[in-house]
């Protein structure tokens, strides 16, 4: 499965936003995760850290892309275009 696939809940795509906000667009750190959590108060990602499909490399996990429906729909095009 593609993360891009996944939809994410509101909760999840608001620890995204602040990662995103935080200079963390592709990748983040356990480490950094942490110093998200000390900073905003916020809960672990268990979400993020659990799902096989986000892990990058150990202790890393891959950030899901917030897509808006007319950038998700321009890539789809594009995905079925790569494929003839």
């Amino acid at each position: 499965m593609k993360t891009e696939d996944i939809r994410l809940n509101l909760r999840q795509e608001r620890f995204v936003k602040l990662a995103n906000k935080e200079g963390f667009t592709d990748k983040i750190s356990r480490k950094d995760i942490a110093i998200l959590q000390a900073k905003y108060g916020i809960k672990k990602p268990y979400w993020l850290m659990k799902n096989m499909a986000y892990r990058y490399d150990r202790g890393v996990y891959k950030l899901p892309p917030l897509l808006t429906v007319e950038e998700h729909i321009i890539s789809m095009v594009k995905s079925y275009g790569e494929d003839d």
